[in-house]
């Protein structure tokens, strides 16, 4: 099973520590929820095709990574 770390980066700021996947779709999917901008969006799924499991820094303002980080708890409340 494949495993992805996942940063988040304002600018050249770390805001969100690693968060652990395995299933690279519920990046992009988190990152939907958090209205991220297509283009945002499109780049991290090229990295998941081209990468081996590891890590991959996605750019998030401060007020997407709040949605995205809300996004996350609820899913982690209903498993």
């Amino acid at each position: 099973m494949m495993r992805y770390s996942v940063c988040f980066l304002q600018g050249n700021t770390l805001i969100g520590t690693h968060w652990k996947f395995t299933d690279p779709e519920m990046i992009i999917s988190l990152m939907e929820s958090a209205n991220c901008r297509f283009r945002d969006i499109q780049l991290v799924r090229q990295q998941l095709k081209e990468r081996k499991p590891g890590s991959i820094d996605i750019e998030l303002s401060q007020e997407q990574f709040d949605r995205l980080r809300s996004r996350k708890q609820k899913i982690q409340r209903k498993n």
